[in-house]
């Protein structure tokens, strides 16, 4: 997993990630609005199998996925 955390216009710290969605993860096969999260959280882009996928809340993450929040 990647972090990195910037600086936005208020000054405030903003964090994201990088990381991939291993076979055994707790997550495989649960939608994205299903997993319990920080209000302020956004899960941007999910790469599957070479496919770029702009996720929803009924999105459902898969062994292999590489996400972006």
């Amino acid at each position: 997993m990647d972090l990195s955390i910037s600086l936005d216009k208020n000054l405030s710290a903003v964090a994201g990630f990088n990381t991939s969605i291993l076979k055994d993860s707790k997550v495989v096969g649960t939608s994205i609005k299903d997993l319990v999260l920080p209000k302020s959280s956004l899960v941007i882009s999910i790469l599957r199998d070479g496919e770029l996928i702009i996720p929803q809340g009924d999105s459902v993450f898969q062994s292999g996925d590489e996400v972006v929040a």
